[in-house]
């Protein structure tokens, strides 16, 4: 499979991919936006030749494209809304505005790219909102953790309060769906698609390890 294939599989095969192919997904550190990305085999992670069954796992990492010159061969170049991580201390009051209210990055219904990447979750809350025919969303990482501290609050700690009060601005009476470390004791990668009605539709790939997926689910 080459990367070109798998792009395509990821984007209209979305769950079967998923649990075939184990994604490492690196997330852009600017303001959510649309942003190139590329996607290809991680360095070290040898495919099985072209006419040969698949046997095991393959392993594609998607990471945002440089400038420069990019190897078709090994590597395919796309768009993607690419939804930033944000820190919880930068949301919650006094320094934040408050988890109830949330800035969040729009998918829309039409226009831009059919696919939504965020960086991979190892303790962050991916949250959710379905508004008519659009994705409200956003990515939450916990606070950081001072070397041989205890941490201030846990990344399952912070998954309960944002499912208790998180809420986005303009949407104080919504709840929000809340992907989070309650959900995935491994890691977790992200990953929307927006179908041909025009309906984004967000799944979670849960790993043990490099290559090792424990579990695929639709999410919104």
């Amino acid at each position: 499979m080459t990367p070109n294939q798998a792009f395509t599989a990821l984007t209209t095969t979305t769950d079967h991919f998923l649990q075939q192919c184990a994604l490492q997904i690196a997330g852009n550190p600017a303001p959510s936006a649309v942003v190139p990305y590329l996607i290809g085999y991680p360095a070290g992670h040898v495919p099985p030749p072209a006419p040969a069954p698949i046997v095991g796992t393959l392993r594609f990492k998607l990471e945002p494209a440089p400038g420069g010159t990019i190897d078709a061969l090994s590597q395919h170049a796309f768009n993607a809304h690419c939804v930033q991580m944000v820190n919880y201390t930068a949301l919650a009051a006094p320094v934040g505005p408050g988890i109830n209210q949330i800035p969040a990055y729009i998918l829309p219904a039409a226009g831009g790219p059919n696919i939504m990447v965020t960086g991979q979750l190892s303790g962050c809350t991916f949250l959710m909102l379905r508004v008519g025919a659009t994705v409200l969303c956003a990515h939450v990482q916990p606070p950081p953790t001072p070397p041989g501290a205890a941490p201030a609050l846990t990344g399952a700690q912070m998954h309960t309060d944002l499912i208790n009060n998180g809420r986005f601005t303009g949407h104080p009476g919504s709840v929000l769906v809340c992907f989070g470390r309650n959900h995935y004791p491994g890691s977790a990668n992200v990953v929307g698609i927006r179908d041909g009605a025009g309906q984004w539709n967000i799944y979670a790939q849960l790993n043990n390890g490099p290559g090792n997926i424990s579990h695929v689910a639709r999410i919104l």
